[in-house]
């Protein structure tokens, strides 16, 4: 893997001169609301935040966004139906390992069982710049979740902050290597390697799992009516927060919008997430998980054993976020965890 060396000055020259191109629409971590961080499009690099903790979303919401057209068709004709494609050029900078960890299972996820067109297309244009943190943040245990190389399965570069004004860069892809072309990137000497290596795991996690994530399949086996899921579930508003920040949560319902004259319609899918009340209910009114509790097990449940089991990677990253937007303070896989194997989960 080549790895190159580039000012942060030359860095954000590089990337106004993305935007300036228009050739790409260009994403990046800006300050939403006063320390709440967002990926958002970029006018310029004046808003561009690589000093950010964490997003309140991931990069998810542009390759799975929380409404994406499938199909448009006129009523009364079956073979009217025409696929939507969005067929955009991205260029997504900043993503932490954990996010990127996620779209690796988006891929891993979205070719399962049969090709998704809609998602192979957007994926197929979209380039993406990963980033090591560069500021801690009291709710991240990433490194409890994935392996470090994980987040090398989607990258096109790797930035490193070597904690001077400059950073490092891995291309990981010729598309990588291709965007670079151009750019004041220059090789790296083995000092500034060595720095880069070092400077990966500068920050810290503050929260860890309580045990090793190989462990967990065994550790959850047989613990399916565990009494934190019915304490925490007696807490719990079923509101959702925690899977619709969560960066792995690839589930949606399908949808149908007719124009008010009734002759056109476009059918789309929406999130949609398994802590929600009606999410396991089918026809004739039945609902697999009735309760709080029943949800939150299934939740714990596909995120630490299932998703692993069926795609190879872990369905959580560690990112916290989670936590963070429970509203009833109940969701911290790292407590649920730690509540099954007896040591009430806690910080690193």
């Amino acid at each position: 893997m080549e790895i190159v060396r580039i000012t942060k000055r030359h860095f954000l020259t590089f990337v106004d001169g993305l935007i300036g191109e228009r050739r790409f629409k260009v994403i990046g971590p800006v300050d939403a609301l006063g320390g709440r961080y967002s990926f958002e499009p970029l006018d310029a690099t004046a808003s561009l935040r690589l000093d950010y903790d964490e997003t309140s979303l991931s990069p998810r919401k542009f390759l799975l966004p929380p409404r994406d057209p499938l199909l448009t068709y006129t009523t009364g004709d079956p073979e009217s139906y025409m696929p939507v494609f969005d067929n955009r050029l991205r260029c997504i900078i900043g993503i932490h390992p954990g996010d990127l960890t996620a779209i690796a299972l988006y891929d891993k996820a979205y070719a399962a069982d049969g090709v998704d067109d809609q998602y192979r297309v957007r994926r197929r244009n979209t380039l993406l710049i990963g980033l090591y943190p560069t500021r801690a943040w009291k709710y991240r245990f990433t490194s409890s979740m994935i392996d470090p190389v994980d987040c090398y399965r989607t990258a096109d570069l790797m930035m490193v902050d070597l904690g001077d004004d400059s950073l490092a860069l891995e291309i990981v892809t010729e598309a990588g290597r291709t965007l670079l072309a151009g750019s004041e990137a220059h090789s790296a000497d083995q000092a500034t390697i060595e720095t880069m290596n070092a400077r990966k795991n500068a920050i810290p996690d503050e929260v860890a799992l309580p045990i090793d994530r190989l462990n967990l399949p065994a550790a959850l086996a047989g613990q399916e009516r565990h009494a934190t899921f019915k304490t925490r579930g007696d807490k719990c508003f079923s509101c959702g927060s925690c899977v619709q920040v969560c960066p792995t949560c690839i589930c949606f319902d399908v949808r149908d919008k007719v124009d008010l004259t009734l002759n056109t319609g476009i059918r789309y899918r929406t999130w949609d997430g398994c802590t929600l009340q009606n999410f396991a209910t089918v026809a004739g009114g039945h609902n697999f998980r009735k309760t709080p509790a029943d949800r939150l097990q299934h939740r714990l449940f596909r995120k630490t054993v299932y998703m692993k089991e069926r795609y190879g990677i872990t369905g959580c990253v560690g990112c916290g976020r989670c936590t963070r937007a429970c509203t009833a303070d109940i969701a911290s896989i790292v407590e649920m965890v730690g509540d099954i194997v007896g040591t009430g989960g806690g910080h690193a």
